[in-house]
């Protein structure tokens, strides 16, 4: 129980720090080291503007979905992961009608931009989802599968 409050409070984050590292790796690419002075400012921007969003979506949509998922019967990582591309690609398709800043709306539709706007949000619904089903899903005690230790007498010589 408590790995699975503790997964609903650090998934959502997971996007918004995927976000931030891949406008970080933009922004030197198009701008050089200079660009690295902003950012600080653009993580706590990231973080204040898309954690509400964040969290309103795990609220409404993600411990629902995780409800009936545990009702129906036992979820693992890879179906969670899988519930986050879903998730992320609905939000994000949501979101694309009616924001002014971005400039959503049937005018993307026309210049091919929804499915680029559909796309981040299952590459950021997949980092929630998969966050979220490391943390609570993973049987106690398992180390990441990089850490564990090889077993010397199964390998093939």
């Amino acid at each position: 129980m408590k790995r699975t409050i503790l997964g609903f409070i650090v998934a959502p984050v997971a996007p918004l720090l995927l976000f931030w590292a891949g406008f970080t790796v933009h922004e030197f690419v198009l701008a050089g080291p200079k660009s690295l002075t902003w950012t600080p400012l653009t993580l706590v921007f990231t973080i204040a503007l898309g954690a509400p969003v964040a969290y309103a979506v795990t609220l409404v949509l993600g411990v629902p979905v995780y409800l009936l998922l545990r009702w129906l019967w036992n979820p693992t990582v890879g179906v969670m992961l899988s519930v986050g591309i879903v998730l992320g690609a609905l939000t994000m398709f949501a979101l694309s009608f009616g924001n002014p800043w971005a400039q959503f709306g049937p005018q993307m539709a026309v210049l091919g931009k929804i499915p680029v706007a559909v796309g981040a949000g299952a590459i950021m619904g997949a980092a929630a989802g998969f966050t979220f089903g490391w943390i609570a899903l993973r049987p106690r005690g398992s180390p990441a599968p990089a850490l564990q230790p090889a077993n010397r007498s199964e390998m093939p010589e």
